[in-house]
């Protein structure tokens, strides 16, 4: 469930940022090159860093929810 929200808000993320950048690409003058190639740049590192971030929360999650199935099993041990 929380896996799921997560992928979806970075594919939604990810092709938010796509779609500006491609805007930005198409609305440049030809003498911009210069600032068109930053832009790529600094959008594409920012969007590393975005993906990057989210795959961390998705990690840090996964093991929480890994810890809490762990702690459940040993109660339901002890209930038996």
């Amino acid at each position: 469930m929380i896996k799921d929200f997560l992928s979806g808000r970075l594919e939604q993320i990810e092709e938010e940022n796509k779609d500006r950048l491609e805007y930005a690409l198409r609305t440049k003058a030809p003498s911009d090159k210069t600032d068109v190639y930053e832009t790529t740049q600094i959008t594409e590192v920012r969007v590393k860093e975005l993906g990057d971030k989210y795959r961390l929360d998705l990690e840090k999650l996964e093991d929480e929810r890994d810890e809490f199935m762990r702690r459940l099993q040993l109660l339901q041990d002890e209930l038996a």
